[in-house]
């Protein structure tokens, strides 16, 4: 499993980091190492229902080890691997934090910033792996990818291309990581080599076939909606 090779001298970017958004958190926590661990502690002892909900316990191995590898997942969202002793096994996904605006708001921030509408839509429809897989962070079954898959595989939208080129380089660094991410998830459906990019929502589609669909319709706006082909199984 990725890790820091020292945790009391390791500086991650932005510090060591914990947040917890789901009680309303918008900025993370951050200090040293020791510091976050005594926060982490601090909150769940403060929150026993969450505790509970989450399976998490307040021992100072497990505590120590959940705030780690969620600052391994950080970087690794973010390309900084040189923080990390990187090894072939997959951090658990219960580790991935959120570290990540909403994926509305992260596409209003790239309309601020003046981006062009193909980073917006792709900020809207991809994000990273929370507002990928959703706040459950658990992709549907092979078998409903393999079936979404197959009408993605016929669909007049799904375009090969300069899709890494068309969108900003952000974007394209974000997917590259989702990509891995779903590798070492061993997320791939028998379609994927005809799977290319959606011309009406700018995803990928290798990746867009594994979200619940109640997560990628609360994150698709009407025109996008819209655009996509009248078979696409987002609209069925």
């Amino acid at each position: 499993m990725p890790h820091f090779a020292n945790r009391n001298h390791a500086s991650p970017p932005g510090e060591w980091q914990v947040l917890h958004p789901e009680i309303g958190m918008e900025h993370p926590f951050s200090g040293s190492f020791r510091r976050c661990c005594e926060f982490e502690t601090s909150f769940r002892k403060k929150n026993p229902f969450m505790c509970k909900k989450h399976n998490w316990t307040t021992e100072k191995g497990e505590i120590e080890k959940y705030v780690e590898q969620s600052n391994v997942a950080r970087c690794i969202a973010h390309g900084w691997t040189s923080f990390l002793v990187m090894d072939d096994a997959p951090y658990p996904t219960a580790y991935i934090p959120i570290f990540q605006k909403k994926t509305e708001a992260g596409a209003a921030a790239f309309a601020v910033e003046g981006k062009t509408k193909h980073a917006t839509k792709a900020a809207a429809g991809i994000g990273l792996v929370y507002d990928w897989l959703g706040e459950g962070l658990e992709p549907v079954t092979q078998e409903e990818a393999e079936k979404r898959a197959l009408v993605c595989s016929v669909c007049p939208k799904n375009q090969p291309g300069d899709f890494f080129q068309r969108v900003e380089a952000v974007i394209a660094r974000n997917v590259r990581t989702l990509i891995e991410v779903a590798k070492d998830l061993k997320l791939r459906t028998s379609l994927d080599e005809k799977l290319e990019s959606c011309m009406a929502c700018d995803c990928w589609l290798k990746l867009k076939v594994w979200p619940p669909l109640k997560h990628i319709i609360e994150n698709t706006s009407p025109e996008v909606m819209a655009d996509l082909d009248p078979g696409c199984w987002i609209k069925k």
